[in-house]
């Protein structure tokens, strides 16, 4: 059976795999959790549509839970400082009740 960094290449290696088929139906595919015993492993894969009604699918959906969180509409993509590093808001993560927000560096 592979090793941790193998399943981490493997991962990848599947994403990038993906990327045709991807393309094909408008979709963004990711490779997600790996669940493994001694003969066999599963790969997660998760779909979300690359647009809605002409918008990206991230900025709709944090349309749809932003209000939850005290944001507004045209809080995507605000940046903020934080510890002297610039993020950008995102997203949320719902099932997450300590950091819902999903925001990046840079």
């Amino acid at each position: 059976m592979l090793t941790k960094p193998e399943f981490a290449s493997f991962r990848l290696e599947a994403e990038k795999a993906l990327h045709q088929l991807s393309e094909k139906y408008n979709v963004n595919i990711t490779a997600g959790k790996i669940r493994y015993d001694d003969s066999s492993f599963n790969l997660d894969l998760k779909m979300t549509k690359k647009e809605v009604n002409g918008e990206s699918f991230e900025k709709v959906e944090f349309e749809k839970y932003c209000f939850l969180y005290g944001f507004k509409p045209e809080d995507y993509l605000k940046k903020f400082i934080s510890n002297c590093k610039t993020y950008t808001i995102i997203g949320f993560k719902p099932r997450n009740t300590k950091m819902p927000v999903i925001a990046f560096s840079g």
